[in-house]
């Protein structure tokens, strides 16, 4: 497993000890979220910024067998469901006679390719992004978002904030709470 840490000279400060101590808190409280809402039978969305690991967002999200959005956010996954159910729908179905459309189905496939339900039940946000926070408040959708600025905390429409940069260590803490929830 590899370990992503925060700056080193976080770890030399006595007042980051408090921040790592309460980020480990709240990975835990993100972990016991996630495992009640798969126990129960919900679906959660991943949704990463350009500075999180796309990669390994979308390769966790593959084994919980969860929706994620690695490249840019399309306006209106959660606020128009249904018009993304069907572009999505229409996308899976692609035939033969319609391989003369390859090349804007091939940039609609990298827009849609990882989503599965457009109504999650919750949303795993890592860095902020604007339209997606907009989206989930309209929706009431609650917000585990994984921060890396302070002042990002203080944003009201992140349900559950987390101030860290351990993006692997958490993605394998909530791979482990899927799991469990199975």
């Amino acid at each position: 497993m590899e370990v992503n840490y925060m700056n080193k000279d976080l770890f030399w400060r006595k007042r980051a000890t408090p921040m790592t101590s309460e980020s480990f808190l709240r990975m835990r409280q993100a972990c016991n979220i996630v495992y009640s809402i798969v126990k129960k039978g919900g679906s959660v969305l991943f949704v990463s910024s350009g500075s999180a690991p796309s990669k390994k967002i979308e390769e966790i999200s593959k084994r919980c067998n969860q929706s994620f959005v690695t490249e840019r956010w399309i306006g209106g996954i959660l606020t128009n469901s249904a018009q993304i159910s069907k572009n999505i729908i229409r996308l899976k179905s692609t035939k033969k006679e319609d391989l003369n459309f390859f090349k804007s189905d091939f940039k609609s496939d990298l827009k849609y390719r990882g989503l599965r339900d457009p109504c999650p039940s919750l949303i795993i946000l890592f860095g902020v992004e604007e339209k997606p926070l907009r989206e989930a408040y309209k929706k009431g959708i609650p917000i585990i978002a994984l921060l890396l600025d302070k002042e990002e905390t203080k944003i009201s429409s992140i349900t559950y904030p987390i101030l860290s940069s351990w993006t692997n260590l958490f993605l394998e803490e909530l791979h482990y709470a899927f799991l469990q929830g199975h």
